[in-house]
C-alpha cells in the first residue's frame, strides 16, 4: 500500500530551495533579504542583452506576503531598475528563493531602450 506523507504548506515551502539544481545561481544564494538576490538580477540583465551603462540605479525591495495564519511568514522580493535611456522602470520579481516570477516595464521603457543593440540602432 502506497503511504502518503502529509507535509504542511508552509514546510514545503522551506524544503524548495534545497530541491533546485546545484547548477543553478539559486543553489549558492542563502536568502536573508531582497539584496540577496542579486546575482540572479545580474544574471537575467546578462541574458537580456540590457545595456548596463544606462542602469542608473537598482533598488531591492521586500514584499512580505500574508496568505494566512497557517503558513507563517513569506516574501516576495523585487528589483526596481531605472535607466537613464527612458522614464520608468524594469522590475523583477523573485520568491524567497529568487526564482523570477516576472519582470516587466513601467513608463516608456521598452526592450528597445534598455537593450544594446536597440541603442546601437537608435544612434544609427
Amino acid at each position: 500500500m502506497l503511504k502518503v506523507l502529509n507535509v504542511p504548506a508552509g514546510l514545503l515551502l522551506l524544503l524548495l530551495p534545497s530541491l533546485v539544481s546545484a547548477n543553478s545561481v539559486q543553489s549558492t544564494l542563502s536568502v536573508y533579504e531582497a539584496q540577496d538576490c542579486k546575482p540572479v538580477v545580474d544574471k537575467m540583465l546578462s541574458r537580456q542583452d540590457i545595456d548596463r551603462s544606462q542602469l542608473t540605479k537598482i533598488e531591492y525591495i521586500t514584499i512580505e506576503v500574508k496568505p494566512g495564519e497557517d503558513f507563517g511568514e513569506d516574501y516576495i522580493y523585487e528589483a526596481w531598475l531605472n535607466f537613464g535611456s527612458c522614464t520608468g522602470n524594469m522590475v523583477i520579481s523573485m520568491d524567497r528563493a529568487c526564482f523570477i516570477r516576472q519582470s516587466y516595464k513601467t513608463g516608456t521603457c521598452s526592450k528597445t531602450d534598455l537593450s544594446k543593440t536597440g541603442l546601437r540602432n537608435k544612434l544609427e
